[in-house]
C-alpha cells in the first residue's frame, strides 16, 4: 500500500489526521511529545481553529520522516492556514504552487540517476537495444554477449556493437571473461530531446507484446473524464505508483527482464 504524500493535500489537519489514523494508537501522543505539548492541545488544532507553530512544524516533519521537499511544503500548508491577509495566503500559495511544479518533474524525485553526454544520449536512446541491454547486464545469468543476443533476439554482431558503446558512456564494465553494470540507473529528462525517442522505441515494443496475449502482462487502456482539481491527484498517485515500483526493483537470485510504461495526459484542448 503506497503510503500518503502531503503534496496531495491543501489542509495540513486532514492530511495529519489521515496519517495519525493509518499509524498504531497512541500515535497521537507521541507526536504531542515530539512536539512538547498535552495530547489535548494537538486535538484542539485537528478539530478546532487554532493552528501549530512554524516551530512546531520543524518537529512534525521530524516525527513524519518528511522529505526536504514535503517539509518545505508542509512547513507553506501551515503559514498559509496561519495568515492573517489575503496577500499573504496569495503569496504563500504561489510558494506551494512552485514547490508543486517542482514536485511534477520525476527527475527531482529520482536524483540518484546518473549523467550520460547528449552524444551518447543520441545513440542510446535511438534504439531499444541499448537500454534492454544495459538492463540485461544485471542479471548474473547475461553477462556474456552471447547470453543476451540469444535472450534478447538480438543479432550477436549487433549486440557486440552495442556494448561497446554502453562500455564507452561508463554504463558497462568490461572484466575480460564477463561484463558487469556500471552506471545502473539513468533517468533521461522530460526536456530532452530524445524522451519522445525512447518512450517511442518501449510503446512499440509493448505494442509487439499484445501478440503474445500472455496471462502475466497487464495492457490497460481508459479515457475518463474527472474534474479539473482532481486531475493532479491522479498524476501523482501514478508518480507515487513508479516510485513504489523502484523500491520494489532490487537485486535478487532469479531475474528477468521487464518492461513497463504509464500514459496520463489530457486529451483535446481547451478553447481560451
Amino acid at each position: 500500500m503506497m503510503e500518503k504524500t502531503v503534496f496531495q493535500h491543501t489542509d495540513y489537519k486532514i492530511y495529519l489526521k489521515q496519517c495519525l489514523s493509518s499509524r498504531p494508537r497512541g500515535e497521537q501522543g507521541r507526536l504531542a511529545g515530539k512536539i512538547r505539548c498535552h495530547s489535548g492541545y494537538v486535538s484542539q488544532v485537528l478539530q478546532g481553529d487554532a493552528h501549530f507553530s512554524a516551530e512546531q512544524a520543524i518537529d512534525i516533519n521530524l516525527f513524519l520522516n518528511h522529505s526536504k521537499a514535503a517539509s518545505t511544503y508542509f512547513l507553506l500548508l501551515i503559514q498559509h492556514a496561519r495568515a492573517g491577509t489575503s496577500a499573504l495566503r496569495a503569496h504563500i500559495a504561489e510558494q506551494m504552487h512552485v514547490v508543486l511544479e517542482n514536485q511534477l518533474v520525476l527527475k527531482n524525485r529520482f536524483p540518484a540517476a546518473a549523467i550520460v553526454s547528449e552524444s551518447d544520449q543520441a545513440i542510446i536512446y535511438g534504439s531499444w537495444h541499448f537500454v534492454a541491454v544495459h538492463m540485461a547486464v544485471l542479471v548474473p545469468r547475461l553477462r556474456k554477449v552471447t547470453a543476451i543476443a540469444e535472450y534478447l533476439g538480438i543479432p550477436l554482431p549487433r549486440v557486440k556493437e552495442v556494448v561497446e558503446v554502453l562500455i564507452r558512456a561508463g554504463l558497462v564494465r568490461d572484466e575480460g571473461s564477463r561484463l558487469s553494470i556500471g552506471k545502473s540507473t539513468v533517468h533521461l529528462s522530460h526536456d530532452s530531446p530524445f524522451i519522445a525517442r525512447h518512450h517511442t522505441n518501449w510503446r512499440i515494443k509493448a505494442l509487439e507484446s499484445l501478440d503474445c496475449k500472455t496471462l502475466n502482462d497487464v495492457h490497460y487502456s481508459s479515457v475518463v473524464t474527472i474534474a479539473k482539481a482532481d486531475a493532479p491527484k491522479v498524476r501523482e498517485i501514478l508518480v507515487r505508483a513508479i516510485e513504489e515500483v523502484r523500491r520494489t526493483v532490487k537485486p535478487s537470485a532469479d531475474e528477468a527482464l521487464y518492461c513497463y510504461g504509464i500514459d496520463w495526459f489530457k486529451v483535446g484542448a481547451e478553447k481560451k
